[in-house]
């Protein structure tokens, strides 16, 4: 099988800048920490200054959701010992089967921030409201948010569920 001609080049000796393309990361929790490093380079306050648009934010929040969603399945895994469900997108349901696994007491003081915040972020997107303008009705998506937010409460709500779950999970080996 010859390589992608447009999209995957391969690299020569006379290109300036190239990347190593490799297979997915080794495991759950370092593909979700992949993710989440690209949504925290949308999203940190710093990357804010540069854009004159928000519409940035429903590509990074699709990216932190899908790296939560990895995350929850790492968790699934690593810490409950059991197979990630492949055909499972839902948060709430991957977040159900970290707590039948008895992971809440590592969540300790977390636990009623994480169970809201799961549960907001399923509830604002299924999957399909970060990714696209209109559901399948065409009606728009998120009508019961308010039209501004406050991208650093955001930022710090995201960083604050993320981190509660990474310390759940533990350090990438």
């Amino acid at each position: 099988m010859t390589h992608a001609q447009y999209f995957f080049p391969a690299a020569c000796a006379s290109a300036q800048r190239s990347l190593c393309l490799k297979k997915f990361p080794v495991s759950w929790a370092s593909l979700a920490a992949t993710y989440h490093n690209v949504f925290y380079n949308l999203l940190c306050p710093s990357a804010r200054a540069e854009y004159k648009d928000t519409f940035h934010i429903f590509p990074a929040m699709m990216i932190f959701r899908h790296a939560v969603e990895l995350l929850l399945k790492a968790i699934i895994k690593d810490v409950c010992s059991e197979t990630p469900p492949n055909n499972v997108h839902s948060l709430k349901k991957l977040f159900e089967i970290c707590k039948n696994a008895n992971f809440e007491d590592k969540l300790e003081k977390d636990l009623p921030f994480v169970e809201k915040a799961v549960d907001e972020l399923q509830n604002a997107d299924n999957g399909q409201a970060f990714r696209y303008p209109l559901d399948k009705e065409g009606n728009e998506f998120l009508p019961m948010y308010p039209e501004v937010i406050d991208a650093d409460q955001l930022f710090k709500n995201c960083e604050k569920l993320w981190g509660a779950l990474w310390n759940v999970h533990g350090p990438v080996t």
